[in-house]
């Protein structure tokens, strides 16, 4: 998941999922993103690529979607919630869940911290303001990585007192292509509807030609 690398002009040519982890630093704060998209020329997609792309998506999702006590959700039991996807098919990753956004310092801001080994960072309680990313992934597959990450604020809940919700930050669309709609409940379908529906409408204005604003409507699209 973290590599090392040697610099390369080498050409992507076969389709295949490749995994793309970036960001940029601003006058107004710190980004940093995951996705894992298809490149390559060729219109064939494993099946086995959709099924492990889709569960690192549904272990994403997990957390991005639910509703948390204030007061007794921390870092650790958010790592747990996203883990439960690929436990359920006996599958996991070796890194953290998540990490603290620094503003002005290197990304990976020390609090709070979505993992599984219990500390400081992981077992304080999450309160409203807080950001850190959610980006599981899964590695173990013969020919292919995958991680999906998102910025995400922690905010009251609107229709729960006491309770807290997450907002994601991150306006970019999953890889459709990927995704198999048969493995999500109709919760999520819904959720990643709303959620491209709103990268679409944010972004448009920043299309710059047909084709990107055409690549826009295509990846938004509803499942």
């Amino acid at each position: 998941p973290h590599y090392d690398y040697e610099v390369t002009n080498a050409d992507v040519t076969t389709l295949a999922p490749s995994v793309m982890d970036t960001g940029g630093q601003y006058e107004y704060g710190t980004t940093d993103f995951t996705r894992t998209i298809l490149l390559g020329s060729g219109t064939y997609i494993k099946d086995e690529w959709k099924k492990d792309y889709t569960l690192t998506l549904k272990s994403h999702l997990s957390v991005l979607m639910g509703t948390y006590k204030r007061g007794k959700v921390t870092g650790y039991s958010l790592d747990t919630i996203a883990r439960s996807a690929l436990w359920e098919e006996g599958k996991d990753f070796n890194h953290g869940t998540g990490h603290g956004i620094s503003i002005s310092g290197p990304v990976h801001g020390e609090y709070p911290r979505l993992a599984s080994r219990f500390a400081p960072a992981s077992s304080m309680p999450l309160s409203p303001g807080m950001m850190f990313s959610v980006e599981p992934g899964y590695y173990d597959a013969p020919d292919a990585g995958y991680r999906i990450e998102n910025i995400a604020v922690v905010k009251k809940a609107v229709l729960k007192d006491g309770f807290l919700e997450l907002e994601s930050l991150t306006l970019i669309p999953y890889e459709k292509r990927l995704i198999d709609r048969t493995m999500l409940s109709a919760d999520m379908i819904e959720y990643i509807n709303a959620y491209h529906k709103k990268v679409y409408d944010t972004l448009l204005p920043f299309m710059r030609t047909p084709e990107e604003a055409e690549y826009l409507f295509e990846a938004t699209s509803p499942l």
